[in-house]
């Protein structure tokens, strides 16, 4: 999967910074929005599972991105792929026309898509801090 869009004008990369509060708030707007279109029943559904069986809490979802799709496959098997590519189309929306991200193969998880996000967003300040292969990709 390859997401990306085209800038009408070009933006420069290395000056956009979102503190980390708000980048963990746009992962929960995205996570949120996304569980929303489903109905309000369902939405309440998907989050009293993450809690109760996975102890994962909606306000901890941007600190425990791997645990909540794990999670998150487990409850709903294929489908939870639809969502994450939803949660993935919305957080492009909020970070704008500027980021793209090309993979090196055919699939994309979204715990990539959000390290990618937070490279576009010079988030990260050393190598140290993200995964050895994540340099391996190319960033916008």
């Amino acid at each position: 999967m390859v997401l990306s869009s085209e800038a009408s004008e070009p933006r420069n990369t290395h000056s956009i910074v979102l503190s980390e509060d708000d980048f963990q708030r746009i992962i929960q707007e995205a996570v949120d929005e996304t569980f929303l279109s489903l109905g309000k029943k369902t939405e309440q559904s998907i989050y009293s599972q993450l809690k109760g069986k996975f102890k994962v809490v909606k306000e901890d979802i941007p600190l425990h991105i791997e645990e909540f799709a794990t999670a998150l496959e487990e409850i709903l098997g294929p489908g939870a792929l639809l969502l994450e590519i939803e949660m993935m189309k919305r957080l492009h929306d909020k970070v704008g026309p500027g980021f793209k991200y090309h993979t090196g193969n055919d699939s994309l998880t979204f715990p990539e898509y959000l390290v990618a996000i937070r490279v576009f967003l010079s988030l990260c300040t050393s190598e140290k801090s993200l995964p050895k292969e994540y340099f391996d990709r190319k960033f916008c």
